[in-house]
């Protein structure tokens, strides 16, 4: 997947309410994807990848339906918030991290935090120079 990804259709993606009520459905067995799919002007397809994603009848959280973050993505959106702010906070006390000690800073809070993180970083003491540039990306203040 290249750096910069940019989405090649302007549809926009489905409503987490009609999707929730579709694989519900689908999952229930009330109806196949096929008519879950046309009940809820959905794509056959997106039905269909969420419904086996999803393998019970259980009363599905409305949350668990789709993703918030990336799969490869290490630190959730408000903890990369709580870093961000942190970084900030200590340039302002004077304190310029050079990119390598915000690298072992990331490892760090990663650990402290017991998410998983990719074999390189503990292998390195430090987290990557591509995740550096996709948190320097998001968090350009």
């Amino acid at each position: 997947m290249p750096r910069n990804y940019k989405r090649k259709s302007s549809k926009p993606p489905p409503a987490e309410e009609l999707l929730h009520r579709a694989v519900g459905e689908v999952l229930c067995r009330r109806s196949s994807v096929r008519k879950a799919a046309e009940k809820f002007k959905l794509s056959l397809s997106t039905v269909g990848f969420y419904s086996k994603r999803h393998s019970t009848c259980e009363l599905l959280p409305p949350a668990k339906i789709k993703r918030t973050q990336h799969s490869t993505q290490v630190f959730l959106i408000e903890m990369e918030l709580e870093l961000a702010e942190y970084l900030k906070t200590c340039t302002l006390i004077n304190h310029r991290l050079s990119p390598a000690e915000t690298r072992v800073i990331a490892l760090s809070f990663a650990t402290a935090n017991a998410l998983k993180i990719p074999p390189e970083w503990t292998k390195h003491g430090k987290a990557s120079e591509d995740w550096l540039a996709g948190f320097l990306k998001c968090n350009k203040s």
